[in-house]
């Protein structure tokens, strides 16, 4: 039952953030010009390292398309962010590292601690594979690699391999549709 609402809750997020991006797409535009006109380059790198770090439903992808529909290059763009990315889930595994066990037994209980760390013994590195390039927040699997302890090798290669390209998709294809 318990999973079916936790299903819902992901599911429901994800739509409400869907329909808010198409709702308030003008607006939105506006703000993605300011942004690349005020700040360039490193403004999608700062914001892209906090929106990857902290853990929160928003994708940094939507600072990524409204940049990719700037003037700035695309190929130059997706490296940034993708850069920016990894560098924030290395952050990630860390803070994890630093949280431990007992940081986050505190904030979702024994119980659903013990069931995460049994996944994620099982599946950690195809965790980490699939987290980086589905809608799933890549913080939550960063800071779920370092509470767990996961070899730094695997998590490091891993998320190098997965979201550079992610970001190279995403740009090209913000690009291309919009």
């Amino acid at each position: 039952m318990r999973s079916k609402v936790e299903l819902f809750v992901v599911v429901g997020i994800f739509t409400l953030v869907t329909v808010g991006f198409i709702a308030f797409w003008p607006e939105l535009e506006a703000l993605f010009e300011v942004i690349v006109a005020r700040f360039g380059l490193i403004g999608l790198f700062v914001i892209t390292l906090i929106m990857d770090t902290i853990i929160q439903p928003i994708p940094p992808d939507i600072l990524t398309v409204g940049y990719s529909m700037s003037e700035i290059n695309i190929l130059k763009v997706s490296l940034v962010g993708g850069s920016a990315s990894v560098f924030a889930g290395c952050m990630g595994y860390w803070i994890g590292r630093f949280l431990g066990k007992e940081g986050v037994d505190k904030f979702i209980g024994r119980e659903r601690y013990e069931k995460a760390h049994t996944l994620f013994v099982k599946y950690g590195f195809w965790a980490i594979l699939i987290g980086a390039m589905s809608p799933i927040p890549f913080s939550a699997m960063s800071w779920s690699a370092g509470v767990f302890k996961m070899p730094w090798k695997f998590f490091w290669m891993s998320t190098l391999a997965t979201r550079l390209p992610r970001f190279l998709m995403v740009g090209y294809l913000g690009n291309m549709f919009l």
